[in-house]
C-alpha cells in the first residue's frame, strides 16, 4: 500500500510503520490530556490560590494549612492522600499509555533510532520530550521508564523526568505570575539547571556502573525495506500496547498508593507552628524546605499553591525558594519508579543532586535577601495576603476615611479616554432624523461582562440602526474591535437594550438583546467569546421593548429573564388612564366606553399576561414563556424591571420602575411565582420612573431601591409628566420602604435615565452616577430646556448624604444620556464609567439637527491612598456557577458592606453584577470576608489583604 504524498521511506519497514502510527496515537492523547485536564488544572490552581492568599481553616486540594479543630491527624492524612491519588489518576493513565506507545510504535525492540547520547546533548534530547508531556514527577516515571528501556542514556532520562514537572509551560506561567521576581526567577533557573545539569553530573559520577543497566536488547534493523505490511506491523504493535501498558500498571499503581499515603502523612507536618519554626530564612530552613521537597509527591502545580499559603503563614523567602523547586522536581514514587530501570548508585546520586541544587537554590536567594536588594521578595501584589501584621496604617473605622457631611470637596478624578481606548462607535437611529423621536431617542443600549474569561472585562456597544460592536480588552488600557471576527455581528434588526449572564450554566457569559420589534435575540458564547444567535426564543414583548434583567427566581441554578415593555399602544389598550388600579379583576368601566382589558391571542392561550414578561429557564438553554403573577395585574410603561432580595428571605424579588406612577415591587412567594406589595401607590412615588439602582448606599445591611425621574419639567401641556425629581427609597428592612431622596440630596437630577450604585473613591460606601437629557417635543414645550445637561454624580459623604460633583470630578458628560456601566475596564481597583448617548441635538437657526451620539468612557485617576477588594464566587449546583442572587459581606473597622451578586440592567445597560467591588479605605486588610449564598450556606475569610481580585467556592 502505498500513501501519496509521502516518501516510502518514512514507512518502508515494520518499525517506521509503527512510528507513523504512534505518533499520530500520541498527538491525538497529548491533544485530549492538554485540553480536557491540563489547561482547566489553571482554573484550579487559580482557585486554590484564592484560598491561599486567606490563610483561614481552609483547605485546598486536600490539604489544610491550620487543621479544623474537629479533625483528627488519621483523617487529614487520608483526606489529602485520597484528593492527592484521585488527581494524579488522570495523569497516570496518560503516562501508561505513553509508555506503551513509546515501547511498543516508536521505539520497538527492532527500532532504528538511536536514544543513546552524552553529556548536555542527551539533556537535550530529555528536554525534547519531557516539558511536552506536562505529567508530575511522579506521573512521568512510565514515560521515562519506557525510553531508558528502549535505550536512552541516564541524561536524557533524567531530563525527561525533572522536564515534564519543573519545566512545563503552565508551571512557568503560573511561577512567573504568582510570585516575585526573585522566587519564581529562582523555580525556573533551578529547573533548567535541573533537567540540564543533573544528568550529565550523574552519569560522571556513576559512569562506571552504566554498562552494568539491564534493558532490553535493541536491535538496528537494516535501512533497507523489509517486506512488512501494515497489518503485519500494527496487529503486533497494539498487542504490545496492551501488554506493556498493562505491566507498567502492574508495576507502578500499587507502589503509587502506597507512596501517595506516605507523602499525605509527611505534608501533615506542616502547620503555621511548624513553618514559624522550623522554616525561617536561615541555612537549617533551607535545609528543611529542601528536604520536605524530595521527601513528598504532589500533583502538577501543586507546589504553586502550597508554596503560596506558607509563606503567608511566616515561611521565609529563600526556604520557599528551594521548596518550589525540590517539591515539583522529585519525590519517593519518583525515585522508586526510576530504580527499576537504572542502578540503585544513579538514584541515589539523581536524588541527591536534586536536593543539592534546591539547598543551593535557597542559600542563593538567602544571600541576596541578606543584601536587602529589592522591594519585594515573597507574593506578587495580587496574593499578598494575611501573613503581614496588623497594620498600623487601617482605620479604626471606615467613618475615619470620609470628609465630614456637607464638606463639599471631592478628591474624584476622571478622565476621558474613549478615542485613547480604542471606542469608536455611534449610535444611530433614523427615526431622530427624520423628526420622529419617540421612541427611538429613548434607546441606547451597552453590557460589559468578561466574554472570553480571560479576566478583563469587555464591552459591547449597541448601534441601534447601525452596527453594534463587540470590543474585547487588551489589558493594556485598550479595546480591540472584534465583532465580526466573534460572530456578534448577526443581530438582524435595531437593538435596544442588551444583558449578560451565563444564562446555559456552562461557564461563558451569553448576551441577550432586546430590539424595537419582536423577535428578541440571545447571543450564546460558545466559551471563547465567539457567539451564535437564537433568533426564534423570545417572541415577547411584540414592540417597544425595554430593558433585560437575569435572575434566579427559583434558586434552581438557572437563570430567568425578564422583559419590560414601554408601549403607548398597550397602555390604550388596556385603558390604564381610567382607573388607578393595576389588579385586571377590579378595573371599572370608564363612562361611554369599556375598559376591558385587551390582550394578545399569541400570549400562549393566557388571558391574564400584561406587558412585562417572564421566562422561565427549564434547562439545556431553553426559555420559556410563563405568568409569573399570583394575581393577574397591570405593568404598564415599564422601563426597567431587575431581580433583587428586597426582604432577606434568600428570593430573588422583582422591582419595576416604570413611567407614569406605575413603579411597584413584586414579592417572590416561592416557585418562581410573585405578588404584588400592596399599597405600592402609597410608598413609590415617582412620577416618570426610567433608570434603577439598587444597592446598600447605607451599610445597614438590606438593599435600597433608587428611581432616576424628571426634576423641573415645566411645560404646563406636559403636567402629567410631574418633575418633583428622583426617589431614593430607604429599606428599613422586609420591604417598609420610605422615600428619602430630599434629604440625602438626589432629588435634582434633571431628566433622568440608567442609574447605578458604586463606590467610586473606594471609601467604603456607595456612590451614585445617572445620565440625562432630553428633547422635548417641540409642540409640547422647549426642546432645550433638557438638552446639553451633564450627567450627576452623587458623592456619598456619609450619614445619608450626598453631594453632587460631577462637574469637579470630570465626570459631567453633557451628551443625551441613556446608559451607564461602572465597571473596572484596566483592573487597577477603582471603578470606570462607560455610558452612552442616544444623539446629539442642535439647532441651526430654524433647523434643528440631531446627529448620531457617541459613547464615552471615563478612567477613574483619583489618587487618594485608598484600597479596595473585589470578590467572585463559584457556585456548585444546584447553585448558579457565578453565584447570582448570593450575597458578599466585608467587614473593616466594625463597618460591614454588602454587595449582592446579579445580573440586571439599570435601564438599557448593565455592569458585571457577578463582581463584587468594596472599596475599604485606608484599611490595607479586610477584618472578614463573608458569603451568604442564596441556599443558606455561608463561607467567611479573615485577614483578607486588600488591593486583589478573589474567587471563593460554594461547597
Amino acid at each position: 500500500m502505498t500513501i501519496s504524498g509521502f516518501p516510502t521511506s518514512i514507512y518502508d519497514t515494520g518499525p517506521k510503520k509503527r512510528r507513523v502510527v504512534g505518533l499520530a496515537l500520541l498527538a491525538v492523547l497529548l491533544t485530549l490530556f492538554l485540553a480536557f485536564n491540563r489547561v482547566p488544572k489553571l482554573d484550579t490552581v487559580q482557585a486554590d490560590l484564592a484560598v491561599a492568599a486567606s490563610p483561614v481553616a481552609e483547605c485546598f486540594q486536600g490539604f489544610c494549612i491550620e487543621a479544623a479543630p474537629e479533625s483528627s491527624l488519621l483523617s487529614r492524612w487520608w483526606d489529602f492522600s485520597v484528593t492527592y491519588l484521585r488527581l494524579v489518576t488522570v495523569g497516570m493513565i496518560f503516562a501508561f499509555l505513553v509508555a506503551g506507545i513509546t515501547e511498543a510504535f516508536l521505539f520497538p525492540k527492532s527500532g532504528d533510532w538511536s536514544l543513546s547520547a552524552t553529556g548536555v546533548k542527551g539533556s537535550l534530547k530529555g528536554l525534547i520530550v519531557g516539558p511536552a508531556m506536562n505529567l508530575c514527577s511522579a506521573c512521568i516515571v512510565p514515560v521515562a521508564s519506557a525510553f531508558r528501556r528502549r535505550g536512552s542514556g541516564v541524561e536524557t532520562t533524567l531530563a525527561i523526568t525533572q522536564g515534564s514537572s519543573t519545566l512545563n509551560l503552565p508551571a512557568i506561567i503560573m511561577a512567573t505570575m504568582v510570585f516575585a521576581p526573585l522566587i519564581g526567577g529562582t523555580r525556573i533557573g533551578l529547573s533548567l539547571a535541573g533537567a540540564l545539569l543533573i544528568g550529565p553530573l550523574v552519569a560522571k559520577i556513576v559512569r562506571s556502573d552504566d554498562d552494568a543497566i539491564e534493558m532490553l536488547p535493541v536491535d538496528i534493523a537494516s535501512p533497507g525495506a523489509d517486506g512488512v505490511g501494515w497489518g503485519q506491523a500494527l496487529s503486533g504493535a497494539f498487542r504490545e500496547w496492551i501488554k506493556i501498558t498493562a505491566g507498567h500498571v502492574l508495576r507502578l499503581a500499587p507502589v503509587m498508593v502506597l507512596a501517595g499515603f506516605a507523602s499525605g502523612l509527611a505534608i501533615q507536618w506542616i502547620s503555621p507552628a511548624t513553618v514559624n519554626a522550623w522554616l525561617g530564612d536561615d541555612v537549617l530552613g533551607i535545609l528543611i524546605a529542601a528536604t520536605l521537597g524530595i521527601a513528598i509527591n504532589v500533583p502538577l502545580l501543586f507546589e504553586i499553591p502550597l508554596v503560596a499559603v506558607l509563606l503567608l503563614s511566616g515561611m521565609g523567602t529563600a526556604p520557599a525558594a528551594a521548596l518550589l523547586f525540590t517539591a515539583a522536581a522529585g519525590g519517593p514514587i519518583t525515585f522508586w519508579g526510576l530504580a527499576k530501570v537504572m542502578p540503585g548508585k544513579v538514584v541515589a546520586a539523581f536524588g541527591a543532586s536534586t536536593w543539592g541544587l534546591g539547598t543551593a537554590g535557597g542559600l542563593a536567594v538567602l544571600a541576596f535577601v541578606s543584601l536587602g536588594a529589592g522591594p519585594d521578595f515573597g507574593l506578587r501584589a495580587k496574593y499578598a495576603a494575611a501573613n503581614e501584621p496588623e497594620p498600623t496604617t487601617a482605620a479604626s473605622s471606615l467613618q475615619d476615611a470620609l470628609p465630614a457631611p456637607g464638606v463639599g470637596t471631592t478628591n474624584m478624578r476622571f478622565t476621558d479616554v474613549t478615542n485613547q481606548a480604542g471606542i469608536a462607535t455611534a449610535h444611530v437611529v433614523s427615526d431622530l432624523v427624520a423628526g420622529m423621536p419617540e421612541p427611538a431617542d429613548m434607546y441606547g443600549g451597552a453590557v460589559a461582562e468578561d466574554f472570553d474569561g480571560d479576566g478583563w472585562v469587555d464591552l459591547f456597544v449597541l448601534g441601534g440602526e447601525a452596527p453594534s460592536h463587540l470590543y474585547m480588552n487588551q489589558g493594556d488600557g485598550t479595546f480591540a474591535e472584534e465583532t465580526t471576527a466573534r460572530g456578534a455581528d448577526q443581530l438582524p434588526d435595531v437593538g435596544a437594550a442588551a444583558a449578560a449572564a451565563d444564562y446555559d450554566n456552562d461557564g461563558d457569559m451569553d448576551i441577550v438583546v432586546v430590539s424595537p420589534q419582536a423577535p428578541h435575540h440571545l447571543m450564546i458564547n460558545n466559551g471563547s467569546g465567539q457567539f451564535t444567535v437564537d433568533s426564534t426564543m423570545l417572541t415577547e414583548p411584540e414592540s417597544m421593548a425595554t430593558s433585560p434583567s437575569w435572575g434566579d427566581v427559583d434558586n434552581d441554578g438557572m437563570l430567568e429573564l425578564v422583559l419590560g415593555e414601554w408601549n403607548s399602544e398597550t397602555a390604550y389598550a388596556y385603558d390604564v388612564d381610567s382607573s388607578p388600579s393595576s389588579d385586571l379583576d377590579t378595573l371599572a368601566e370608564a363612562p361611554g366606553r369599556p375598559n376591558q382589558p385587551q390582550t394578545r391571542p399569541t400570549l400562549i392561550g393566557s388571558t391574564g399576561f400584561a406587558p412585562l414578561f417572564m421566562y422561565r429557564n427549564v434547562g439545556q438553554g431553553r426559555l420559556e414563556l410563563y405568568e409569573f403573577r399570583k394575581i393577574r395585574a397591570i405593568d404598564l410603561w415599564v422601563f426597567a424591571p431587575r431581580f433583587a432580595d428586597l426582604n432577606d428571605d434568600g428570593l430573588a424579588d422583582l422591582a419595576v420602575v416604570s413611567d407614569f406612577g406605575m413603579s411597584r415591587v413584586y414579592r417572590n412567594i416561592g416557585d418562581g411565582m410573585f405578588e404584588l406589595v400592596a399599597g405600592a401607590a402609597d410608598v413609590f412615588t415617582d412620577e416618570n420612573g426610567m433608570g434603577a439602582a439598587i444597592g446598600d448606599y447605607d451599610n445597614d445591611g438590606d438593599l435600597d431601591w433608587f428611581v432616576s425621574s424628571i426634576f423641573g419639567q415645566t411645560d404646563v401641556a406636559k403636567a402629567g409628566h410631574g418633575g418633583t425629581g428622583n426617589r431614593l427609597y430607604r429599606n428599613d428592612a422586609s420591604m417598609a420602604f420610605s422615600d428619602v431622596a430630599g434629604d440625602a440630596g438626589v432629588r435634582e437630577g434633571g431628566w433622568g435615565w440608567a442609574a447605578s450604585f458604586g463606590d467610586l473613591d473606594n471609601d467604603g460606601d456607595l456612590d451614585l452616577y445617572h445620565v440625562n437629557g432630553w428633547v422635548q417635543d417641540e409642540r409640547e414645550g422647549d426642546p432645550q430646556e433638557f438638552n446639553d445637561q451633564p450627567a450627576v454624580l452623587f458623592e456619598n459623604l456619609g450619614a445619608g448624604a450626598f453631594e453632587e460633583v460631577a462637574q469637579a470630578a470630570g465626570a459631567a458628560d453633557n451628551g443625551q444620556g441613556r446608559g451607564v456601566i461602572l465597571f473596572d475596564f484596566d483592573n487597577d481597583g477603582d471603578l470606570d464609567i462607560f455610558l452612552t448617548n442616544n444623539h446629539e441635538y442642535g439647532v441651526d437657526g430654524a433647523t434643528s439637527i440631531r446627529n448620531p451620539g457617541a459613547p464615552v468612557l471615563l478612567r477613574n485617576d483619583t489618587v487618594n491612598g485608598n484600597h479596595w477588594l473585589k470578590v467572585t464566587l463559584e457556585g456548585t449546583p444546584p447553585l448558579h456557577r457565578d453565584g447570582i442572587g448570593s450575597r458578599v459581606y466585608v467587614t473593616v473597622g466594625g463597618v460591614t458592606q454588602m454587595r449582592e451578586l446579579h445580573a440586571s440592567t439599570n435601564y438599557l445597560t448593565q455592569e458585571p453584577g457577578r463582581i463584587a467591588h468594596f472599596g475599604v479605605g485606608v484599611a490595607t486588610t479586610v477584618d472578614e470576608v463573608r458569603v451568604e449564598w442564596v441556599d443558606g450556606e455561608i463561607d467567611i475569610l479573615t485577614n483578607v489583604a486588600a488591593d486583589q481580585q478573589i474567587s471563593i467556592s460554594g461547597r
